[in-house]
């Protein structure tokens, strides 16, 4: 399970602007509390990806670690991804390090081990110099905007196995409606999608089939009349029918709704026409309700241990540049 999952993470909302916050249940409240912790029966926790592991979470984890009296083992590689939002402390704690002297997964003869190991002793050796691009043939080749455009158009509209990389969200958002063509990049049936979020019913990273899009609505009771005449909050959205998966999902009818809403709710917190307990109310609800995107496209962070069989990463401008 994810390091989030296991111990309690969730977003809180302090009371001085409605700043989100992140917590966890505390250690030793879910070794003495009622309900079952995962590290209770647990031998020994292993932490993947720890490049990706700030400060918060690695406090969290060593908080269990101690409590449970548990040993952790740490795997990744320094040379990848950060920590969002947060900076990297695993490879800083001098702890004890044992590293693979050969690849698991690639021979050491197949371009893609060279290429990894020439970008290592890049970043490792030369890291303010420029790293010579690969051009044309192989591979991993450098190829003009249009051609890679050209090129993720066709293999997505043949439904291939790859994924179009960007830097951030909004590239994202504008790559995805280029490629797919129209100028929205709503959900339609037969679209792949991969969820966003870890709730009851999805886990983050977990791809589905969409089966039918349903125009709906979704209402959260007892709320103050300013966000809603009837004390009823109400929100435009779909409801997706999920190939393999028994109850719908509900999402919002834009991307942009969520955001909206949050900023709705904290004018009128700082107007006073909520109080913090309504206002944390309704964005917890906000929070909850279910996000998913087109499984073809994502940001570099999350494509995080993606396998698929061709990659689009994109450097410049979605439709413009010299290269891409």
């Amino acid at each position: 399970m994810t390091i989030q999952g296991a111990i309690g993470w969730k977003k809180e909302y302090a009371q001085d602007g409605l700043t989100p916050v992140n917590t966890y249940r505390p250690a030793k409240m879910a070794k003495n509390g009622r309900s079952k912790s995962p590290f209770g029966d647990a031998e020994i926790i292993i932490v993947d990806e720890s490049s990706m592991v700030g400060k918060y979470l690695f406090n969290a984890t060593e908080d269990y670690a101690n409590e449970f009296g548990l040993p952790v083992v740490y795997s990744g590689d320094p040379f990848q991804l950060p920590p969002v939002n947060d900076e990297e402390v695993i490879h800083l704690q001098g702890f004890e390090t044992i590293a693979l002297q050969e690849s698991m997964r690639f021979s050491k003869d197949s371009r893609i081990f060279g290429l990894g190991e020439e970008l290592r002793n890049s970043i490792q050796h030369h890291p303010n110099q420029t790293f010579g691009c690969i051009l044309g043939g192989g591979d991993v080749e450098v190829v003009s905007a249009a051609d890679w455009t050209s090129g993720a158009k066709t293999d997505y509209a043949k439904g291939a196995s790859m994924l179009a990389v960007t830097s951030d969200n909004k590239k994202q958002r504008a790559l995805r409606a280029h490629i797919r063509g129209g100028d929205d990049d709503r959900l339609r049936a037969g679209d792949v999608v991969i969820s966003k979020q870890t709730d009851e019913l999805f886990r983050n990273g977990q791809v589905f089939k969409v089966v039918k899009v349903e125009p709906g609505q979704k209402a959260l009771p007892d709320v103050p009349k300013c966000l809603g005449l009837k004390g009823e909050l109400i929100v435009d959205g779909f409801y997706l029918t999920l190939e393999d998966c028994i109850s719908p999902a509900f999402v919002f009818a834009n991307d942009d709704d969520r955001g909206k809403l949050r900023r709705r709710v904290n004018r009128l917190y700082e107007n006073n026409k909520l109080t913090y307990r309504q206002a944390a109310y309704v964005l917890k609800w906000v929070d909850q309700i279910n996000s998913f995107e087109l499984a073809a496209f994502a940001t570099v962070h999350k494509s995080q241990g993606r396998s698929v069989d061709s990659i689009y990463m994109n450097r410049s401008g979605f439709a413009g540049g010299s290269n891409s």
